[in-house]
């Protein structure tokens, strides 16, 4: 990978610019394996003993998600795609659904940040990854990304 400095706007854009059409394709090959329609789901939260008073003991419930979206999530960190900026003050992802733009349409830095920060922040708030998939965001703005850099990727998968 490149050694674009990615903490900056312009370091990203220079980054991304440097990542090759094998590594889009792969990519757009993980983001087709994802089923928009069933990312993951919640497990847990059932009783998985007693205590020593009589109490039951309940686990947690967590989301967990289909392999093939943990595949893709890992992809975006082993390919560098997502951005080094405080995501946590990018207000713009909860307003994602709403703009007039369409999506496929969003600056690059937008796409880049609005997948960063849904990554990051579903490591706070479990599920809100598979929530912007089944709601089509995450995907599109993907789909948007990897066709911005290399607009064939998704052709030469034959199915998107």
């Amino acid at each position: 990978m490149s050694t674009a400095d990615r903490t900056t706007d312009e370091g990203m854009l220079a980054h991304l610019a440097t990542v090759d059409d094998d590594t889009w394709t792969a990519l757009a090959r993980r983001i087709s394996a994802v089923d928009e329609h069933n990312p993951g789901g919640w497990g847990g939260g059932e009783q998985i003993d007693t205590n020593k008073d009589g109490f039951p003991v309940i686990m947690m419930p967590y989301y967990e998600y289909s392999d093939a979206l943990d595949q893709l999530v890992r992809s975006l960190y082993d390919f560098e795609i997502m951005s080094t900026f405080d995501w946590t003050i990018w207000t713009e992802r909860t307003r994602w659904g709403h703009s007039e733009t369409p999506i496929a349409e969003r600056p690059v830095l937008d796409l880049v940040k609005y997948i960063t920060a849904v990554v990051r922040c579903d490591r706070f708030s479990e599920g809100l990854l598979g929530r912007s998939i089944r709601e089509g965001r995450f995907l599109q703005s993907l789909q948007a990304l990897v066709t911005h850099y290399h607009p064939t990727a998704f052709a030469q998968l034959g199915d998107r």
